[in-house]
């Protein structure tokens, strides 16, 4: 295990806890945040940071050390919280800002060639001016959901490149429902393939369960179908192996919030 440090080691004093959220495939980088304090969710002010390696010698051994890095945060004043989720190889970062009267903004950090990053926001719609984005993989796809104002309701959608910098984005693109009484659903997981897996669940969470979609075919749904009474799904890899968490039911004890770990394979 390695310490990989906060920004107070590199003066930020106040910003003394850190929170690891993603790292890329070549494992080259390390996103998430460093906080006030506390670096959970909503808890503290937080800033977004990455970590970069080097390899050094120590006791006459190659080591791998860690370096933190502020990311940019300009433009953003009104955001004191920062949550970087995912990075990929081409070492695009993305994540949100969060405000305390309750503004949020999903944005995409995009490498630049100086060793920093340039930050951006997602597109979005008139209807739904918020977004959260979750993850994204090396086509630089981006997964996660719109929302309205008012946070009401929870759309999936996804954000793909319209030129080779992926420096200009799509519109957020909505992807369906599936049947069954959903009303909110986000997307989480992405692969190279275009699958994406997620979560949709009922206003009054009388159904909950996993849900997976495809970029390449954006009225296509479908309920995952795990036992139990609710489920969700997180990550996706490119042998089209989703992991699931699933509770409730005759399979997994509803009791105490138990859950069971499962996963299943896409075809």
């Amino acid at each position: 295990m390695v310490d990989l440090g906060t920004l107070a080691d590199v003066g930020y004093p106040t910003y003394n806890s850190s929170y690891a959220a993603g790292v890329n495939k070549l494992g080259t980088l390390i996103v998430g945040w460093s906080g006030v304090e506390e670096s959970c969710l909503n808890c503290a002010p937080t800033l977004p940071v990455v970590w970069t390696p080097t390899v050094v010698w120590k006791n006459g051994q190659l080591v791998t050390k860690w370096k933190i890095h502020k990311l940019d945060t300009t433009g953003f004043g009104v955001m004191t919280k920062w949550y970087p989720w995912a990075v990929n190889d081409f070492g695009q970062i993305v994540g949100e800002g969060d405000g305390d009267n309750g503004e949020f903004a999903g944005v995409l950090w995009t490498p630049l060639q100086n060793g920093k990053w340039k930050l951006t926001q997602l597109p979005t719609i008139a209807d739904y001016p918020d977004s959260e984005p979750f993850n994204i993989n090396d086509r630089g796809e981006i997964s996660g959901d719109i929302e309205p104002a008012d946070g009401s309701v929870w759309l999936p959608a996804f954000w793909k490149p319209l030129n080779a910098s992926r420096k200009i984005y799509t519109n957020p693109i909505v992807l369906p429902m599936p049947e069954g009484g959903f009303a909110n659903c986000y997307t989480d997981g992405i692969n190279e393939l275009g699958d994406l897996t997620g979560e949709c669940w009922a206003n009054d969470y009388s159904v909950d369960q996993a849900v997976r979609w495809t970029t390449k075919d954006t009225t296509f749904s479908q309920v995952l179908g795990f036992p139990g009474d609710w489920s969700w799904s997180f990550r996706v890899n490119n042998s089209r192996v989703a992991v699931v968490t699933y509770g409730g039911g005759d399979k997994c004890s509803a009791d105490d919030y138990i859950s069971c770990g499962g996963a299943i394979q896409l075809h």
